[in-house]
């Protein structure tokens, strides 16, 4: 089964007007300052000038101002499956409730990928393997001024999924992180496998009663918003493939095989053109 496929050019406006008419919530990607930014919006409708988006307001720090231009990730959720696309700011008007606050339009996007959910669950990394994660901080933390003494920590991946990963480290460490705070992230996924890299934020901490050691929950960043970040997410989707694969007690070699047919189905999908133009038109 595939973990996603592209929107033909009719399903991918039939489901922009669809999701609009439901006021479906999405949420924004964006860079600013040198890092990703994570808000919220809600799809308002579908003209002929784009798509409208009512307020975006920031996790962090509440109404967002976006320029002309400012490219976006959006990640919709409807009917219990998760929608994917890149895009950017065309317009700036008036919130769709009349106040003094800014909606946006946007442009319609080239393509639209669809992700099943199961692409999204979380696995536990293999008992048989131990790997680790090499982490730093993006920024240190908003009120710190100095750097930390240490540049990079070493933890230990509990578990993954496309969107993210919970990961424990040495309890002493703990002093070095918050809640909220942005990571650069490096793990290994198996021995025969290059590093990944990505960006993160920490959502959680807490204290693993077993072990004594601090557990670090992070959401990923940006890779909604650009192509090499979708690229990631694919990769991201085989590991955790290849990890369910050796929890069921299948070996490395099936593992190893389940996972490379699953990048081959997402090459496949991701290099599928759909007919017609890969532009959407009014």
């Amino acid at each position: 089964m595939k973990e996603s496929q592209l929107l033909k050019l009719d399903q991918a406006v039939q489901l922009l007007c669809d999701a609009a008419d439901d006021n479906s919530p999405a949420v924004i990607s964006y860079l600013k300052d040198g890092r990703w930014q994570i808000a919220n919006s809600t799809l308002s409708e579908v003209t002929g000038d784009g798509l409208e988006i009512g307020m975006i307001t920031e996790i962090e720090n509440g109404v967002a101002s976006l320029p002309v231009n400012q490219p976006v990730g959006v990640s919709l959720k409807f009917e219990y499956i998760k929608y994917i696309f890149e895009t950017h700011v065309t317009a700036i008007g008036q919130d769709i409730n009349g106040d003094a606050n800014k909606s946006y339009t946007l442009a319609l996007p080239d393509r639209i990928e669809m992700m099943q959910r199961r692409a999204y669950y979380r696995v536990a990394a293999p008992m048989s393997m131990n790997v680790n994660v090499t982490l730093w901080h993006r920024g240190y933390n908003d009120c710190q001024i100095d750097a930390p003494n240490e540049v990079y920590w070493q933890a230990n991946l509990v578990d993954l999924s496309a969107g993210g990963l919970m990961m424990s480290i040495k309890a002493d460490s703990s002093r070095h992180f918050n809640q909220n705070q942005y990571l650069g992230l490096q793990f290994t996924p198996t021995y025969y496998q290059k590093p990944i890299i990505l960006e993160g934020k920490i959502n959680r901490l807490s204290q693993c009663d077993e072990t004594g050691r601090l557990n670090i929950a992070v959401e990923f960043l940006g890779l909604e918003a650009s192509s090499e970040g979708r690229e990631k997410i694919h990769r991201l989707i085989s590991i955790v493939n290849a990890y369910s694969m050796q929890n069921k007690g299948l070996g490395n070699q099936a593992a190893a095989q389940e996972a490379a047919d699953l990048a081959q189905a997402d090459a496949d999908a991701n290099t599928a053109v759909p007919e017609q133009a890969a532009e959407f038109s009014e």
